[in-house]
């Protein structure tokens, strides 16, 4: 083996060796300080990346959170921009019922004023009823050239006619007594075998004796000659549309005791059944059948036969507020 020899010319000065030295050295520990902070500095960076990622994914579940929040705030605010048109639509019709009410108000108030006045003046003509004398109205009625009414003419008289007839004759009634004959007419179309008429009108009355003086079988009285038409009982006694024209309550009860106290068999009403004041001063409806339940317990209503023509406001002559009510006595 050849071994080369290496021959050293010079030798460097020793202190030039020692500061290459020291160079080297302090350079190598600077450079593994600068690896040593470098690798700080990475591990730093590391960390810092991983937090970051942290960070990342805490902002992306954030972020979808806030998705799933705006999504909800989306169909909220939907929701209420529904809400808020159907509360407009509400409003607007609570405008509208506002108005309505207003208008009803007004409405009212002009209805409730009307009231008054006819309150005022049914008060008027119910002061005017109890300052009338029905029999006083009525004779002067029958002076001035009046007749009993609509009620006794025409449709109206021939409807109560049939009924009455076909009672008389199906029931073999001989007598009868009318509390209220009036001026004839109705009694024109009567069947009737043995009759009384008993009126308040001292007119009408003469005139209905001259009218029926060819017949033997018709009689009549004045209300104040009890004695010649009250000593003795009839099989019928009857009241044709009167009652509510009896506008004095004594006059009406008086009226009520003879009308049932006169018969022995049966007792027809025609006339209307309910409390009023009307607006005519001679015009009282009454509800007799109160009357009738309280103080006539010995009679029983056997039949009931509605009006033909019931009554209509505004034709008033065309129609009746009267209906039929028999009793039989027990």
């Amino acid at each position: 083996m050849n071994i080369k020899k290496i021959i050293i010319k010079s030798v460097p000065p020793l202190k030039k060796v020692i500061d290459e030295r020291e160079t080297y050295y302090i350079s190598s520990n600077n450079y593994y300080q600068l690896l040593e902070q470098k690798k700080i500095a990475y591990e730093q960076l590391v960390n810092d990346n991983r937090l970051l990622e942290n960070s990342i994914r805490t902002l992306t579940c954030q972020n979808e959170n806030l998705t799933k929040q705006n999504s909800t705030l989306s169909e909220e605010k939907t929701y209420l921009l529904k809400e808020k048109s159907n509360f407009e639509e509400k409003y607007e019709l609570l405008l509208q019922d506002k108005n309505n009410l207003l208008n009803n108000v007004e409405s009212l108030s002009a209805i409730n004023e009307e009231l008054s006045q006819e309150n005022i003046k049914l008060k008027q003509q119910e002061k005017k009823m109890l300052e009338i004398s029905s029999s006083e109205f009525w004779d002067s009625h029958y002076k001035d050239g009046f007749t009993s009414g609509t009620g006794s003419y025409d449709h109206l008289a021939e409807f109560k006619a049939s009924i009455i007839n076909e009672f008389v004759e199906s029931h073999r009634i001989e007598s009868v007594i009318e509390f209220g004959c009036g001026d004839g007419n109705q009694l024109s179309l009567m069947n009737y075998p043995v009759y009384v008429g008993v009126d308040v009108s001292e007119t009408i009355i003469k005139k209905n004796k001259d009218k029926f003086a060819d017949y033997d079988n018709r009689a009549f009285f004045h209300r104040g000659e009890k004695n010649n038409y009250m000593n003795k009982k009839y099989d019928l006694a009857l009241s044709l549309d009167v009652i509510f024209h009896l506008v004095e309550d004594t006059v009406y009860i008086e009226y009520m005791k003879d009308l049932f106290k006169a018969s022995s068999k049966y007792v027809i009403i025609y006339s209307s059944n309910h409390e009023e004041f009307t607006r005519w001063p001679e015009f009282r409806n009454r509800k007799f059948m109160k009357y009738v339940q309280e103080n006539e317990s010995d009679w029983k209503l056997v039949d009931f036969v509605a009006n033909k023509y019931p009554f209509e406001l505004g034709n008033e002559d065309m129609t009746s507020p009267s209906d039929f009510y028999i009793f039989e006595k027990m």
